[in-house]
């Protein structure tokens, strides 16, 4: 019976780690070259942040408003991409440091 009991836990035990393991796998970014300037927008929008597909070997990170920046980042900038209806989108924002913009320079 002590046998059966211990399987029982190590099935249990790989089972839940093969849940967590699949769970870490990243789901493929949505590529914003195939969608219409409105989707792409209504994507950011939707989640709120999402990194992107923008080319064929690129990628950006857009969020719509501030609370989707890290704290460090105090400064949107606007963000514009092309989309399969148009050669620049406006797509929402990216999250930049205030200091790389305004750090005085020796």
């Amino acid at each position: 019976m002590r046998l059966s009991t211990l399987t029982s836990k190590m099935i249990v035990a790989a089972g839940m780690l093969g849940v967590t393991a699949a769970s870490a796998v990243a789901a493929p970014r949505t590529d914003v070259s195939q969608l219409s300037c409105d989707q792409a927008q209504s994507l950011i929008v939707q989640r709120g942040a999402a990194v992107v597909t923008t080319g064929p070997r690129t990628y950006k990170r857009f969020v719509s408003d501030a609370r989707f920046c890290d704290a460090g980042d105090h400064y949107l900038h606007p963000a514009f991409t092309p989309t399969a209806d148009k050669r620049s989108c406006y797509i929402g924002y990216t999250c930049e440091n205030w200091n790389y913009y305004f750090n005085e320079r020796d």
